[in-house]
C-alpha cells in the first residue's frame, strides 16, 4: 500500500500540541493565604503544613515542566530522524 507523500508528511508532522495544554503554576499549585493572626498553635501548624505542601507542589511542577521539555526535545529529534530516513538522508 502506497501512501501519498503529502498525506505521509501531514501525518508525520502532526504532533500533540503540548504547549497549548501546558499548565501554569498558578493553575496548578494553591498558595495558602497567611491569616492576619494565628489564634491557636494548631492554626499556625496547619498554615505551616499548607505552606510546605505548596513548596512541594512547586517543586513537582518544576520537575514536570523539565520532563515535558525533555519529551519535546526527544520528540523533535525522533521527528527529524524519521524525516531524514524517509527522504534518504541518513
Amino acid at each position: 500500500m502506497k501512501i501519498a507523500p503529502a498525506l505521509f508528511f501531514s501525518l508525520l508532522l502532526v504532533t500533540v500540541n503540548i504547549q497549548a495544554n501546558e499548565l501554569h503554576e498558578y493553575d496548578y499549585c494553591y498558595k495558602p493565604e497567611q491569616p492576619l493572626f494565628f489564634s491557636t498553635q494548631q492554626t499556625k501548624n496547619n498554615y505551616q503544613e499548607d505552606l510546605q505542601e505548596y513548596h512541594r507542589c512547586q517543586q513537582r511542577f518544576a520537575e514536570m515542566q523539565t520532563r515535558v521539555n525533555n519529551m519535546k526535545q526527544e520528540s523533535e529529534a525522533n521527528r527529524q530522524h524519521i524525516l531524514n530516513s524517509f527522504v534518504g538522508k541518513q
